[in-house]
């Protein structure tokens, strides 16, 4: 069966893999295998730390998921918010190892992150609090842009499925029409897909249906798998 990684949500600095359940059940009636990694939370650690985890899940679901039915062949990506950052850049940055031919498809659900260099120039990071992009990504401009996916999109990038809500947080729509813009150089097709609904909104469907997005991602796993 194909296997998709998904990194989950909460600002880098809150979320818990159990919370993820109702997604997990969702993915396996599509005869799709979830695996849910936990990461470091900042502000004990920066994003860079959280990609590495990332990135060492993937190889470990590369060596291992044979055993639970999946195919190591037929892995995608996937995440919420900073979880989709997080999904994005373990790929996608080669310092952190991963083979872009070995990932099968990158599916970005309302992701945070994408451009932390324009984020942070426009809006310098502060320390303490929920916003804390400080502790999470330095205050060196130079690290913003090695932690931002668009400066790494190219012509090796495995194919990608971005959703965005019509309703999120202005930066995210902002970053998420910025990357889908400079990513169809590479990927005219891509498929960016609105949705009218919240940031938040964009992962909880699930637990209330969310049919027609579990539809297009199992079309998505179908086609690049």
């Amino acid at each position: 069966m194909p296997v998709i990684i998904f990194a989950h949500g909460g600002n880098w600095n809150r979320g818990d893999k159990d919370t993820y359940a109702f997604y997990g059940k969702d993915i396996a009636k599509r005869n799709i295998i979830l695996v849910v990694p936990e990461y470091t939370l900042s502000p004990n650690v920066t994003y860079d730390h959280q990609a590495q985890q990332i990135a060492a899940c993937i190889q470990w679901t590369k060596e291992n998921i044979v055993q639970y039915g999946g195919d190591p062949n037929k892995i995608f990506m996937n995440g919420h918010s900073a979880g989709g950052h997080l999904s994005a850049l373990s790929v996608i940055n080669p310092k952190y190892g991963i083979d872009q031919k070995s990932i099968s498809g990158i599916i970005l659900n309302d992701a945070a992150g994408l451009d932390m260099f324009w984020l942070n120039t426009i809006n310098p990071p502060k320390k303490g609090g929920f916003y804390d992009y400080q502790s999470t990504f330095t205050n060196d401009p130079e690290i913003w842009k090695d932690a931002s996916p668009i400066y790494f999109i190219s012509e090796e990038n495995p194919p990608f499925l971005i959703f965005q809500g019509t309703k999120t947080i202005e930066s995210i729509a902002k970053t998420n029409n910025d990357f889908v813009n400079k990513l169809k150089e590479f990927q005219p097709d891509v498929q960016f897909i609105k949705q009218k609904k919240g940031h938040f909104g964009m992962m909880l469907q699930f637990i209330w249906g969310g049919q027609e997005t579990l539809n297009t991602i199992e079309m998505f796993v179908n086609a690049n798998n």
